[in-house]
């Protein structure tokens, strides 16, 4: 990649700037997603927790979040991720039935499935993710994001959670 980025010079502004390999799968994805999002656009994301952590994925919600309500964006997220899917304000759409659904955070199959892991472990929330359940739990959803959409996969809510 620095050899790519010698022939042209304005590659690691894509990426925040810096050398891509002294960075993490997940801060190479971070740095990516802070540098475009601030591009005013239409943003169609498939999975993008896939190489986040927790942490990170708090991050990306905020990210998503904040561009979405300064109308810089607009994003569409396909998600299996909780975290994700707890974005304030948020429109949250199933496509498990025959016809797409609005369906809300708490009735979502990922965020059940997190929440009775922590409750088997005797937990109310965990630390790195607590807020997220509490903060969606507690009604914070008032928030201006209007333009983020996010997908469940098909397969969620028949049968058991690991099935989807």
């Amino acid at each position: 990649m620095d050899a790519w980025a010698a022939s042209d010079p304005g590659l690691f502004g894509y990426f925040g700037g810096g050398s891509l390999t002294e960075k993490s799968h997940g801060q190479c994805n971070m740095a990516f997603f802070a540098s475009r999002y601030g591009v005013e656009g239409l943003y169609l994301l498939d999975e993008p927790e896939s190489a986040l952590s927790p942490r990170r994925q708090l991050e990306l919600r905020d990210l998503v979040g904040r561009a979405a309500s300064q109308g810089d964006a607009q994003f569409i997220v396909a998600t299996h991720s909780p975290i994700l899917l707890s974005l304030p304000g948020a429109r949250i759409l199933s496509f498990d039935g025959a016809c797409v659904q609005p369906v809300a955070f708490e009735a979502t199959d990922h965020f059940r499935l997190y929440r009775d892991f922590f409750a088997g472990l005797g937990l109310k929330t965990c630390p790195s993710i607590g807020r997220v359940f509490s903060s969606r739990a507690k009604g914070s959803a008032a928030g201006g994001v209007k333009s983020a959409n996010l997908l469940r996969g098909r397969g969620a809510g028949r049968g058991p959670p690991f099935e989807s």
